[in-house]
């Protein structure tokens, strides 16, 4: 029978703890059992392994990774990291379309926020102190209400900036239903809007305040408001950024009045 690892990431699962004891100065094998409080032999093994695939080699000193290990090791940190994310925030994806196109790096080390049954408005309330942070917002939003435009109004009076494209049927609602068309607040040189054929599947926004950015995501499921997805990370960041602008440069600007 064939004991050797089926494939690289079987390895990289069971040996993840001695590769990471390998990945900055060698280790001799005495010292990787006692700091892995593991049998000899079990060291023995796992090394065997991870030189087979040439994750790991022998120097004077010690075992240590290779480039390879490394590299490997980095991947596979990033790829535990992004399935935490997505797993923590499986109830509000569900609601999603399949085809929707946010990437991993959106959920890794996001926080989610959902509504309960003693806190059912903790989402929107979170988007609300989120928006009074913020001293400019970008966004994508497929969904207002009441205190949707509440909150907007109250921040802008206060001097945020806000740039929004809207769905069509979105904006028509802002205006027929909450009279944002006769509302000056709403027609402030610092407030933007343009609007999209486009069917948006949840709110996308960029919060930003003393170069500090925050992207988030504002989920709608039949039941209302699902949850709230935050994330200040570099990369959830700059995707959010070029996925809001690009959707802005293809948005028409509205009719002059």
């Amino acid at each position: 029978m064939d004991s050797r690892p089926s494939t690289l990431l079987d390895l990289l699962t069971r040996r993840t703890s001695v590769l990471r004891e390998l990945n900055n100065d060698p280790v001799r094998k005495r010292d990787l059992a006692a700091r892995l409080d593991v049998s000899r032999s079990t060291v023995d093994r796992a090394l065997r392994e991870l030189a087979t695939q040439d994750l790991v080699e022998r120097t004077d000193d010690g075992y240590r990774t290779t480039l390879a290990g490394r590299l490997t090791l980095d991947a596979f940190d990033h790829l535990q990291e992004r399935t935490r994310g997505i797993d923590a925030a499986l109830d509000v994806l569900t609601v999603l379309p399949h085809d929707a196109p946010f990437p991993p790096d959106l959920f890794a080390g996001a926080t989610v926020v959902r509504p309960s049954p003693i806190a059912p408005h903790r989402p929107a309330e979170t988007n609300a102190q989120l928006l009074s942070w913020a001293d400019n917002v970008n966004g994508l939003i497929s969904a207002v209400s009441e205190q949707y435009v509440d909150n907007y109004r109250d921040a802008i009076d206060g001097g945020t900036s806000v740039q929004m494209v809207f769905p069509s049927a979105v904006l028509e609602r802002l205006v027929s239903e909450y009279g944002t068309a006769d509302d000056p607040v709403f027609h402030r040189d610092i407030v933007e809007v343009r609007q999209t054929s486009e069917t948006l599947p949840c709110s996308v926004k960029l919060h930003e305040r003393d170069g500090e950015q925050v992207a988030s995501l504002t989920v709608y499921g039949p039941d209302g408001l699902r949850g709230l997805v935050t994330n200040d990370s570099p990369e959830a960041v700059s995707w959010t950024a070029s996925f809001i602008d690009r959707h802005w440069d293809a948005a028409d600007p509205l009719p002059s009045p």
